[in-house]
């Protein structure tokens, strides 16, 4: 009996810190756009996707940026720098989520809008968006 119910505890709380994680990870979004509101005018969410984990190839070097190439169409691949590793050495890398929300247009229409946002490892502050 108390084998069941330390298994249940166990459960709920492993529950519990993913919905922490995911409500931090809104929370940051939220705040992304209140700093952004001259930018992003009328903003509502709509919906956050389910965060989740990446991981990196420690192998793969991003492509060197040259000033003068910003305007390239182009996209340069990440370079390999030794063999790949295999699945279980790639590192833990932070997180992402998508947003779905309406912002307004020019003419003051409701336009519905995706962004993928990503996370650093704990959580504290969002690294990319796109």
């Amino acid at each position: 009996m108390k084998h069941i119910i330390l298994f249940l505890a166990l459960i709920l709380s492993a529950g519990s810190l993913t919905m922490c994680r995911q409500e931090r990870a809104e929370a940051l979004v939220k705040e992304f756009f209140e700093e952004r509101a001259d930018e992003y005018v009328g903003y509502e969410p709509v919906s956050f996707g389910e965060l989740r984990a990446f991981y990196r190839d420690p192998n793969f070097i991003p492509p060197a940026r040259d000033f003068h190439s910003w305007d390239d169409e182009e996209e340069e691949e990440e370079v390999l720098q030794t063999p790949p590793l295999s699945p279980n050495e790639l590192k833990f890398a932070g997180w992402d989520m998508t947003h779905t929300f309406r912002i307004l247009n020019e003419s003051g229409t409701a336009e519905l809008q995706e962004m993928l946002f990503s996370f650093d490892k704990g959580l504290t502050r969002i690294t990319d968006w796109r």
